[in-house]
């Protein structure tokens, strides 16, 4: 997402000021998700150098939250947003709380990205990833300072927020208009966040959809969840994957069981082809030979190779489309 992106997505989310900050989680390495409570339940996504926005997708959140996660719990927990705002019309967004103090969770969108806890002067509580270079020092108990933006917004075009697809596949998005896209289809979102979410959770999981109207595609929708219905979506998941594996166990075991049945149904004669090939080997017999002994001596099929003898068995009970059966067996050498 672009620092323009950015600037549509801070507007979108003002209707979270004056909300209360719920649980907020770190999904994996760079992903965290924040409940607000406002005017409704909002669920904001950030993942750190990639992307934010408000989905209405929920992925299953870890059973014991991170360290970092425990850190932003213990300040931020049920404060009260004050005030969303860009910064330096940079790829920077910060949310300004507020509890019996006041702090500054900024969010550093650029290169791998990082999300920054502050005090009202700005002096670093806690940082996601600590930084030291010519430029800067991001950790604990130094002033946070921004990097220069070179890269100011100018005259903003309109916001047209639209996935591009060709051939009903996700090739891009942009939330202004663009050409950079030809001969692609587009489909227009009310706003950057719709747009960022459908985008994210289909190109960026890897489950793009095949079709224009369902872009995220149905094995995306099984693999995120919506949260009003993620218990009963997490144990039919649970329960299909159980069944399928029972019915690979009962094959194997049937395949196994027949396999077993086969061998033993024809003991006598797999000694005495084994008694063959062992004798005909012990004399330096070559393979081709033994073989003219199998079908001289028994009657049957076979082809050898070194110590391996395949059979090709009759069907005890012929039909007229039945196939002779293949029996393979080993010859050590005694």
């Amino acid at each position: 997402m672009t620092n323009l992106d950015y600037h549509f997505l801070v507007s979108e989310l003002q209707p979270m000021v004056g909300g209360h900050l719920g649980k907020i989680y770190e999904l994996s390495q760079n992903v965290f998700r924040f409940k607000v409570r406002a005017d409704k339940e909002y669920n904001f996504i950030a993942e750190l150098g990639l992307r934010a926005h408000l989905s209405k997708f929920i992925v299953e959140s870890p059973q014991s939250p991170s360290n970092f996660a425990m850190l932003l719990r213990k300040y931020l927990d049920n404060a009260q947003i004050v005030g969303i705002s860009q910064e330096n019309d940079d790829r920077v967004f910060a949310i300004t709380l507020k509890k019996k103090e006041e702090f500054h969770l900024i969010f550093e969108m650029f290169a791998k990205g990082n999300l920054v806890l502050t005090n009202l002067e700005g002096k670093i509580i806690g940082a996601y990833k600590a930084e030291v270079s010519k430029t800067r020092t991001i950790k604990n108990s130094e002033i946070y300072v921004p990097l220069p933006n070179k890269n100011r917004l100018g005259e903003l075009p309109k916001k047209e927020p639209a996935l591009h697809l060709i051939e009903g596949k996700i090739v891009g998005f942009s939330s202004t208009p663009t050409e950079k896209f030809p001969n692609s289809e587009k489909k227009a979102y009310l706003s950057v966040c719709e747009m960022a979410d459908e985008y994210y959770g289909a190109a960026v999981l890897g489950r793009v959809g095949n079709a224009a109207d369902d872009p995220i595609g149905n094995s995306q929708k099984d693999a995120l969840k919506d949260e009003t219905n993620a218990p009963s979506r997490k144990i039919e998941f649970i329960l299909k994957q159980q069944i399928s594996a029972l019915k690979k166990f009962e094959g194997e075991l049937e395949e196994y069981q027949n396999a077993g049945n086969f061998v033993y149904g024809n003991f006598e004669l797999i000694e005495k082809v084994l008694k063959i090939a062992r004798e005909l080997k012990r004399q330096k017999a070559a393979d081709k030979d033994i073989e003219k002994a199998i079908m001289g001596q028994l009657g049957l099929k076979a082809t050898v190779g070194g110590a391996n003898v395949v059979l090709e068995l009759p069907d005890p009970t012929p039909t007229n489309d039945a196939e002779n059966e293949s029996l393979e067996i080993n010859t050590p050498s005694e």
